[in-house]
Parts: structure tokens; C-alpha cells; sequence
């Protein structure tokens, strides 16, 4: 039975698009198929939203306001123990494969939606921010002279996460670490502190 509360309703529905994804994919998901995952009928699901499509902005927002409130927990510790969060917080215990698929899903559905897209900036924006102020603050250099080696950092934590979704060899602990050894590195700090 769907939670009463109208917050928890529009959660309660984007879990079942979630379960929905990743059960069967999003453009094999139709409306019936959510309202049937969140044991409601189809017009009840569009009471709280406008559509499937606005149940994924809704998700997506969602993603990026915990990721927004983690950075800004983390860009408060000192730069080492900063650079371990950063680690964690996209290759650690609250990161699985399942969640790391529907996200890859819909910043695939975000090339040709101009919502989600703006969505997808804005999240990368914020993770290469604080990549870049860490690295900034770990070389004494400003944002603009670590602009380059933010860019390769960035790039590295999502082709780490892309490539684990298609190589069942490499696992969040293989990408943790060779992310948290390259933005050692490229920070000029000692690797063996971290893996000790």
C-alpha cells in the first residue's frame, strides 16, 4: 500500500520507477508498468506527476541534491581526508552497481532531454568543483593552473563507473582505487597514507 503523505507518494513512485529501470530499462517502461510497480493505477501516478518523464526529473534531482548536500559535508574536511570522502562518496558502500546503471540510464536519456540535461551539468559542475578546489588547495595553485588535472580526475571517477557496468572484472573497489591513487598523485600527496 502507497505511503499517505504527498512527499512520501512522489518517492514512493520514483523507487518504483527505479525498480522499473532497473528491472526492464526506462524506454521499456511504461506508464501502467510504474503505477503497477507502485501498486497504484496509471491516474493515480499522474495525480503527483505529469507523466513518466517528470517522475525521472524528479529522480534526478533528487540524486543531486544528496550528492550536493555529501560535497558540501566533505569540501569542510581538511584536503587528505577530503580526497578519501570524494573517493567514497562515488566508489564506496553507499555506491552499487544497480544504482550506478539507472543513473548511467537516465544521463543517457539527458543527451536529448533539455531538463535533465541541464540537471546533468549542474551535477557535473558541482562534482568538478570541489575535484578542483581540492587539488587547488593540495598544490598551493589556483582553480585555473588545476583546471586540466580536475578535467582528468573527472573523467577518470566516470569512465571508472561506466566501465564497471560493461567489465564484470572491475568492481567499485578497482575503481576507488586507482581514483583515489591518480587524485593522490596529481595532488602531490603520498599514496601510502591511504591504502594503510
Amino acid at each position: 500500500m502507497p505511503p499517505p503523505n504527498h512527499q512520501e507518494q512522489r518517492r514512493h513512485i520514483m523507487q518504483a520507477l527505479h525498480r522499473c529501470i532497473r528491472r526492464n530499462g526506462y524506454a521499456f517502461t511504461s506508464l501502467r508498468d510504474l503505477a503497477e510497480e507502485a501498486g497504484m493505477s496509471a491516474s493515480h501516478v499522474r495525480y503527483y506527476f505529469d507523466g513518466k518523464d517528470v517522475v525521472l526529473e524528479y529522480y534526478l534531482e533528487h540524486f543531486i541534491q544528496i550528492v550536493r548536500n555529501d560535497l558540501e559535508e566533505i569540501a569542510a574536511l581538511p584536503v587528505e581526508r577530503r580526497i578519501l570522502a570524494i573517493a567514497d562518496r562515488f566508489f564506496g558502500e553507499r555506491v552499487t552497481r544497480d544504482r550506478i546503471s539507472v543513473l548511467f540510464e537516465i544521463f543517457g536519456i539527458a543527451i536529448h532531454n533539455k531538463r535533465l540535461h541541464a540537471l546533468k551539468v549542474a551535477h557535473d559542475e558541482q562534482v568538478l568543483a570541489i575535484i578542483q578546489r581540492t587539488l587547488a588547495e593540495a598544490r598551493d595553485l589556483s582553480a585555473k593552473e588545476v583546471e586540466d588535472d580536475a578535467l582528468v580526475l573527472h573523467a577518470l571517477l566516470v569512465g571508472f563507473s561506466t566501465n564497471m557496468l560493461f567489465n564484470d572484472g572491475q568492481t567499485l573497489a578497482t575503481g576507488r582505487r586507482l581514483f583515489l591513487q591518480s587524485f593522490l598523485d596529481l595532488a602531490g600527496l603520498p599514496t601510502e597514507a591511504a591504502f594503510a
